[in-house]
């Protein structure tokens, strides 16, 4: 089986609750791009599983996936991956302490995505440095850039990966600084969004339980 496929088959696990299928297939379509010496794809598939283990609180498997992604995009600089990884850097930075650092990697992500054009990766940059400097105390700041990236978010021009982060992203910001209203006003907003695409949630699991959170709070 080809990367491409490889790649597509770890898509399609995801969205249906597999992970341990999706790092599977991931891990395999990410040796293909290793071994062709595509580094761009290879940091792409490695940021990727990142994220798989890094969801499952494997956080030793995280880190060695980031590294390899670093190791990766150090061959291609000026790729728009480059941004992708900063993402996974700085969600790295959060869970080990360095806000400064998280802080510094979401900007720099915006800004990779703002030059190449793309819309995924400067709207996720944009909600991760909000959440990285309310978490820094910044909190005002933290939340307008939260709401902006929200905005484009229900717009329905990001890829559906990306869409359900950023949301759930939100949900948890909003929930740890205790603003149940913001977090319920953007619930009801991404659920008319998603009324209007023929789905009840973008994440399944993750979103209708901190639907149902947010619902118990208020």
């Amino acid at each position: 089986m080809q990367p491409d496929d490889l790649e597509q088959l770890a898509d399609a696990a995801f969205w249906l609750g597999r992970p341990r299928e999706a790092i599977a297939a991931r891990q395999r379509a990410y040796a293909g791009h290793r071994d062709a010496n595509d580094h761009e794809r290879a940091a792409r598939a490695a940021w990727k599983l990142f994220h798989s283990h890094f969801e499952l609180n494997e956080t030793a498997l995280a880190s060695g996936w980031l590294n390899r992604a670093h190791r990766h995009i150090a061959e291609v600089p000026d790729s728009v991956e480059r941004g992708y990884v900063a993402i996974a850097a700085g969600m790295w930075s959060r869970f080990t302490g360095d806000l400064d650092d998280s802080v510094a990697q979401a900007a720099l992500a915006h800004e990779i995505g703002h030059d190449h054009s793309d819309l995924n990766l400067a709207t996720w940059g944009l909600a991760v440095h909000g959440g990285m400097l309310a978490a820094r105390g910044d909190i005002a700041a933290g939340v307008a850039l939260l709401d902006e990236a929200m905005v484009e978010t229900v717009s329905g021009e990001l890829s559906p990966f990306v869409t359900g982060w950023i949301y759930c992203y939100l949900l948890k910001t909003c929930q740890a600084l205790g603003d149940v209203s913001r977090a319920g006003e953007w619930t009801e907003a991404a659920v008319r969004w998603c009324e209007q695409q023929g789905v009840s949630s973008w994440y399944p699991g993750g979103c209708r339980l901190h639907r149902c959170e947010v619902a118990s709070l208020r």
